[in-house]
């Protein structure tokens, strides 16, 4: 009963955080005006967003890869099923890699929202990272090259990272930190940071407000508090 509730709650969550991919890149879609004028449902929307965004591609194919290894199977069946949709992802997370450029190991632990704007050389290890994270192209986050070091970054929520970042090691990256273009991060980041260089460095901690956007952000009460705590910072 406790395996067949985890299989259900697994499900469950794989679920809500891919409707909240589409809705961020359907959110995007319309400030951008991709399909302005064009008659259509939310259906539309979405379908129009798995097609044309290979980011979102990339990012359901892992949802559904982080489903399948997260599932502990006990019957004969479920087990072979498990088999089936590895092999599955398998196939399927090759083809991101080699069509879009895009690869996340399903290993990687990823909150709900996750945008990655263009396609091209983009690399996610196994990091944790929150909701509502901006990536680009050819950005890598994983393990450091450095003999000894296995430790993966931990990225905070609405982080943006601009193309060519490299952030690596067993490091803390805050919430509503900026990383800018061409960025080497292996030292931690406080919230709000803003960093720029090889090896980056805070330049300001005016945070990733600008940069990301999402439904409802306005009123997400954790990001308005982030904000205050920018505007009361001396």
């Amino acid at each position: 009963m406790l395996r067949l509730q985890r299989a259900r709650s697994l499900r469950a969550d794989a679920f809500a955080a891919a409707r909240a991919d589409i809705a961020r890149y359907v959110h995007m879609l319309r400030l951008d005006g991709v399909g302005e004028g064009v008659a259509g449902s939310g259906r539309a929307e979405v379908l129009r967003a798995v097609a044309v965004c290979p980011g979102l591609q990339a990012t359901l194919v892992y949802r559904f890869g982080r489903a399948v290894a997260l599932s502990q199977p006990s019957s004969e069946a479920g087990q072979a099923l498990r088999t089936a949709g590895r092999i599955l992802h398998f196939a399927l997370a090759r083809l991101m890699e080699m069509t879009n450029g895009i690869r996340i190991n399903e290993h990687a632990d990823i909150g709900p929202g996750l945008h990655i704007a263009h396609h091209g050389t983009t690399i996610i290890g196994a990091v944790t990272m929150g909701a509502n994270c901006n990536l680009t192209h050819s950005i890598t986050l994983g393990r450091s090259s450095r003999r000894g070091e296995k430790g993966v970054p931990t990225l905070g929520d609405r982080v943006w990272i601009g193309p060519g970042a490299v952030v690596t090691g067993a490091i803390s990256i805050g919430d509503d930190v900026v990383i800018g273009a061409n960025a080497v991060v292996t030292r931690p980041l406080a919230d709000r940071a803003v960093a720029y260089g090889i090896p980056a460095r805070v330049t300001s901690a005016r945070g990733s407000f600008d940069q990301v956007v999402y439904p409802g952000c306005d009123e997400d009460p954790v990001r308005l508090a982030s904000m205050a705590l920018r505007a009361s910072a001396p």
